[in-house]
């Protein structure tokens, strides 16, 4: 008799009640009591915890620092032009992720989703003299700085990892 009510306490205290939705004996005790039931399912927490390390490797293959200051020379995604990306300056840093950038006489606000960094390109070793206020063909160019993450979103790009083109 004295083993009958033991096990019946026992069940009792490991059901999940109704309306907590935790166990009387995780409740007192802070933690789940071992049944056979227990042992049968395998362990979630440790399932979830390899399953995240295994996104957060595939995340950081991928990944890299995309971050702009001030006065940074950027393409940034333009919207209202046949373009797609517009050459600008960065102006004012809005937020961790935002910025006000410069592209011609217009001030967007955009993420750092939405630019890219680029830098000038050298001059020629034969480049021809320019006169100032005009730019040469090879002066106009620009160097654009992507990593490999975006080549999935932007396949245009076309560009190996952390490379310049």
């Amino acid at each position: 008799m004295e083993t009958k009510l033991a096990r019946f306490l026992f069940n009792y205290r490991i059901t999940p009640h109704a309306t907590t939705g935790e166990t009387p004996a995780k409740l007192l005790m802070g933690r789940q009591l071992r049944s056979h039931l227990t042992l049968i399912n395998p362990n979630l927490e440790n399932r979830v915890s390899s399953a995240q390390d295994r996104q957060k490797s595939q995340h950081d293959k991928t990944a890299c620092y995309r971050h702009v200051e001030v006065g940074d020379a950027v393409l940034a995604r333009t919207y209202s032009d046949e373009n797609k990306w517009g050459q600008g300056t960065v102006v004012q840093r809005t937020g961790p992720l935002s910025s006000i950038v410069k592209i011609g006489d217009d001030l967007v606000r955009r993420h750092e989703d939405q630019l890219r960094g680029r830098t000038p390109a050298p001059p020629a070793p034969n480049s021809e003299t320019v006169e100032p206020g005009a730019e040469s063909a090879t002066a106009a160019k620009e160097t654009l700085l992507v990593c490999s993450g975006d080549l999935r979103r932007y396949p245009t790009i076309g560009v190996a990892n952390h490379q310049v083109i």
